[in-house]
């Protein structure tokens, strides 16, 4: 047993939402949906498209606590989190560097005491004057925490608050306490519309009978003081409590069969199916959503003259996946986190669906694989990959899933196209960051697509005419400098105007040979002719004439079977390329790595003269099918991807400089069961490698190693 050694690696991403909110974190005018997974923080972006991803951060520790507030002085929300070992911290978004920082950070540990032992929950005052923390000990003794104005934390340990105070730039100060008497503490939240931070709380007397008080929070006598309403002897089920913004105020006390107004002056109630709801979502000043363990979701909707609450009205919408929270995005919109089964995005409709009886649709689903209460490893494709099958979920959501290496894929549109060779986007500039158009090579023939405007004004995809290329097969089909498109068929290589859509230039194999495989970057192609010929064409300065003119040839021992020149692109650009194509970062290379068939090897030659520089066997008797040059942090690889699912990976040894280079460091790593096809792309600034198979993959690298998504 000494000489046994474990290997821990998180090989999934938590998926279980537990805690969710709505703000603009990241800007002003930015609409962020923040999302609390486990031990991570997901921030998204609200776009016309949908949800777009923007950061994902780690963090030490299980978040029980997951609040947006907004100090007096700021225009963008700062975000308190607080993990179940009780240290809290405060984040704010640098727009300049485009990351999450920590602006303030603590412990609300006590040094001495019996700590309690769950947290059960946090709140923010309307005002941003205080944030509270709820805590629950073993004893049934009241815990709380609140934090003063950017902020002060309070916690109460048997039965004191703890009050931390910290100035607007996160400076802690020293800690006071404030005596509450309540025993048994059901939920607190803060009010809307007071002068003075003040809380309701509903607790639960030694008779087990329910109450709601109210009390005023004095920060300079570091006191309570009574509020300015209470109410003896609510419901028994009454399980929490949902403040109403002004101009009502009050709060709604929601039991088992019952839902109630109380501002101090004015009650209404409600009855309601019995069921035990446990989270709600506001949609505005007088409407409320509310889901309940079964997956029921309900809203509830104050009467008023627009001033006074003159009654409550309840509707059933439709089921969702079970909530464990809820949050109102925008025009009908409402994320459904669910730690029970797979959260969604829904549509709320202002009419009933005929068909589903409902007024809810699911415009998307996040797949959740938690919790997991049993699984087995098991091959299911015989095909030496290990697959994890799991119990999933719970209740009516649960589910048997498979997990396996590989990325899952959002079906948005699907066509059949039968007979399809490639595609490839297109650019209308170089510099330019956004594609316009997908050229699509099948059998005989080329196809391009671009946006285009319907008679209905509806944008879609339609079949445009480029009279400059070539309507044959493409083997690749991309932009270059010089706000040129490069088209390389099996008989010609030629140059289009991006601006004119004709042919510039172009240059023909002899007629006995062909073109069987082609490579390109922005100023280089490179392409192999039947009997093994390579031949090399510098396009950086090409004149535009009727011919292009190679800059190089050789002839190889055995037939090409894949070639790969990708500049190695920095990791870290220049801040001024910010506004352009990533690939105009990296142009040229010296490199070109060529995958041959008989010997199955892999060489790398010199540019512009062709020179060889070194060669790798592979071994075994599996083709290379692709080759891919890429940078990850400071180290540069050469990726081949095999014809049976696999990938090797070697460390590209370039201390030699322009003169030598070296592979080392291989590795095989078991992908799927089909040919890989590599690609580059750029997300968030870092660079990832698409590997397209049965089963499709990213790579990319975190802390010098590499990493394969799943």
């Amino acid at each position: 047993m000494d000489d046994c050694k474990n290997y821990v690696v998180t090989a999934q991403k938590p998926t279980s939402v537990t805690h969710s909110c709505v703000g603009n974190f990241t800007g002003s005018g930015d609409t962020n949906l923040i999302l609390g997974k486990g031990t991570r923080v997901e921030i998204h972006l609200l776009t016309a498209e949908g949800l777009t991803p923007l950061h994902d951060v780690a963090i030490y520790g299980r978040i029980t606590i997951l609040e947006l507030f907004r100090p007096p002085s700021s225009s963008v929300d700062l975000l308190f989190l607080c993990t179940q070992r009780y240290q809290f911290c405060v984040l704010e978004y640098n727009k300049a560097t485009k990351t999450v920082v920590t602006k303030a950070h603590g412990n609300i540990r006590d040094s001495v005491g019996r700590m309690s032992e769950v947290i059960t929950g946090g709140n923010i005052d309307p005002e941003g004057r205080l944030l509270g923390m709820n805590l629950y000990e073993g004893t049934d003794r009241p815990i709380l925490v609140i934090f003063i104005t950017c902020l002060l934390t309070v916690r109460l340990f048997t039965g004191y608050f703890k009050v931390i105070p910290m100035d607007g730039h996160g400076k802690l100060s020293d800690t006071f306490n404030i005596r509450l008497d309540e025993l048994r503490v059901i939920d607190v939240k803060f009010l809307y519309g007071c002068s003075k931070p003040t809380i309701c709380v509903l607790y639960e007397d030694h008779r087990a009978t329910r109450h709601v008080k109210t009390y005023v929070i004095l920060t300079k006598e570091k006191e309570f003081a009574d509020g300015p309403w209470s109410q003896s002897h609510v419901e028994a089920g009454a399980s929490l409590l949902i403040p109403v913004p002004t101009p009502f105020g009050g709060v709604l006390i929601v039991s088992q069969e019952m839902i109630v107004y109380h501002n101090g002056s004015t009650c209404h109630a409600i009855p309601m199916q019995s069921t035990v709801i446990q989270v709600y979502g506001q949609v505005d000043g007088s409407r409320f959503l509310l889901a309940d363990q079964f997956g029921l979701l309900q809203v509830v909707v104050l009467q008023h003259t627009g001033k006074d609450v003159t009654g409550l009205s309840l509707d059933v919408l439709g089921e969702t996946s079970i909530a464990s929270t809820l949050s109102y995005l925008d025009n009908g919109v409402l994320f459904v986190g669910s730690a029970f089964g797979d959260s969604q995005l829904v549509k709320l409709h202002p009419s009933r669906d005929v068909s589903t009886g409902t007024y809810l649709e699911v415009l998307d689903s996040y797949v959740n694989v938690g919790p997991i209460v049993d699984f087995v490893v098991m091959d299911l494709d015989r095909q030496g990959q290990g697959q994890v099958v799991t119990c999933s979920g719970a209740y009516k959501d649960g589910s048997l899933r498979i997990v396996r290496n590989g990325i899952g894929i959002n079906e948005l549109a699907a066509a059949e196209l039968p007979g399809i060779k490639g595609m490839w986007p297109l650019r209308p500039t170089f510099a330019s960051q956004q594609d316009t158009l997908l050229v699509q090579s099948f059998v005989n023939e080329v196809r391009v697509l671009g946006f285009a405007t319907s008679d209905n004004d509806e944008v879609e995809l339609a079949e445009q005419d480029v009279p400059g290329l070539a309507n044959t097969k493409t083997l690749i089909c991309r932009n270059v400098v010089g706000d040129l498109w490069l088209q390389v068929t099996e008989h010609q290589v030629g140059l289009v105007s991006a601006a004119t859509l004709q042919r510039v230039a172009s240059w023909s194999p002899p007629s006995a040979q062909r073109i069987t495989v082609a490579a390109a970057n922005p100023t280089q192609v490179v392409v192999a002719l039947s009997g093994g010929v390579l031949v090399y064409f510098d396009i950086s300065n090409v004149v535009l004439s009727t011919t292009l003119v190679e800059t190089a040839q050789t002839k190889l021992p055995h037939e090409i079977a894949c070639l790969d020149i990708t500049p190695l692109v920095d990791s870290k650009p220049a801040a001024a390329d910010d506004d352009a194509h990533w690939e105009t970062r990296a142009r040229s290379t010296t490199r070109c790595v060529v995958g041959l068939w008989s010997d199955l090897s892999v060489s790398i030659y010199r540019l512009p003269d062709l020179r060889l520089d070194t060669t790798v066997l592979l071994g075994g008797d599996v083709l290379p099918r692709s080759l891919l040059s890429i940078r990850f942090d400071d180290q540069p690889y050469v990726l081949v991807g095999m014809g049976d699912g696999s990938l090797y990976t070697y460390a590209l040894d370039t201390a030699g400089g322009a003169t030598s280079s070296s592979l080392t460091n291989k590795k095989k790593f078991s992908l799927g069961a089909q040919p890989i096809l590599l690609s580059a792309f750029r997300s968030k600034d870092v660079m990832h490698v698409f590997a397209a198979s049965d089963r499709p993959t990213v790579l990319y690298s975190q802390h010098g190693k590499l990493l394969f998504s799943n």
